[in-house]
């Protein structure tokens, strides 16, 4: 059961995605279940969201290349792990712009009931979907992968993180400095 569960991973996240985009807009066409919020504000937020979604899509993409397929298990020609761009803030951006993105129609929207669908079908979907493939990477990259959990969280960065790595980067410029004379 595990094994096909794991197969159509993919299949089974983006049709609850897929769905709850659907049930989204065919709210805020018809006004059935909106939330009584207003429309110029609530578009300006959810065209927000959506900007940063799309953001952090294209960070995870660019950092990824050619290792993004949809599947779990990594297929990237390189046999490395990929822990740079936006990969050494989060080890799953892309999961966590798919909900951003659905936050973005749901406030568009104004949608109790694709709301209700982010947060209770979505959201688990994603957070499954997020620790099969934290398994598949343990299975492949062991230690490394262990390592960079460890050091890396899932969704959400650190403000400490971001803080440690703007001081390591001013120390590392500087002994580059201190060496080249």
């Amino acid at each position: 059961m595990k094994s096909l569960l794991k197969r159509f991973a993919p299949e089974i996240m983006f049709t609850i995605l897929a769905a709850n985009g659907l049930i989204a807009v065919i709210s805020g066409l018809t006004g059935y279940a909106q939330i009584p919020f207003n429309k110029t504000l609530s578009k300006a937020i959810g065209i927000l969201l959506a900007g940063i979604a799309a953001a952090i899509l294209y960070a995870a993409q660019k950092a990824l290349g050619e290792g993004i397929k949809g599947r779990v298990e990594p297929r990237c020609e390189c046999q490395e792990l990929i822990t740079s761009g936006i990969y050494s803030y989060v080890r799953h951006p892309l999961y966590f712009a798919f909900f951003i993105g659905l936050l973005a129609i749901d406030v568009m929207a104004r949608s109790y009931l694709a709301f209700a669908m982010t947060m209770l079908l979505a959201l688990p979907s994603l957070l499954w979907r997020a620790r099969v493939e934290d398994s598949a990477l343990k299975e492949r990259f062991g230690q490394q992968w262990e390592s960079y959990a460890c050091n890396v969280p899932a969704f959400i960065p650190r403000l400490t993180s971001v803080r440690q790595r703007e001081s390591f980067s001013k120390l590392e410029t500087h002994s580059n400095n201190d060496t080249g004379d």
